[in-house]
């Protein structure tokens, strides 16, 4: 959002290519942890960013399914995660929250290797 706010771009523009309203625009300046994965990932793409963490970011459920259970019920009950949301989270990435995916990087950092 910094991005946003450094350089010139023409307000409609990016709610043409987000597909936002003007109300739904300024919510998302007001609350960045509003932002979907979706809207990030043309916003990157419209303004010429990287956004290979946004499409990563589809698959990370998957991921996490496919860690050892010991592991993945660890980060699961670490980050509050149940298995009917993880489940939602794997039909729908947007449905990650902000506070899921700190919570998440933080465990993983400090997650004991297991051999």
């Amino acid at each position: 959002m910094r991005v946003l706010e450094n350089i010139n771009v023409n307000r409609q523009e990016v709610m043409d290519v987000v597909n936002l309203s003007g109300q739904q625009l300024l919510n998302r300046r007001r609350k960045p942890e509003t932002w979907t994965n979706d809207e990030l990932t043309r916003l990157a793409t419209y303004l010429h960013l990287d956004n290979t963490i946004c499409f990563h970011m589809r698959k990370l459920a998957v991921f996490i399914d496919l860690m050892p259970s010991s592991q993945k019920f660890y980060l699961m009950r670490r980050i509050s995660i149940n298995a009917t949301k993880m489940h939602r989270r794997r039909a729908n990435y947007n449905t990650w929250k902000v506070e899921e995916l700190q919570l998440l990087v933080v465990t993983l950092k400090n997650m004991p290797v297991v051999d």
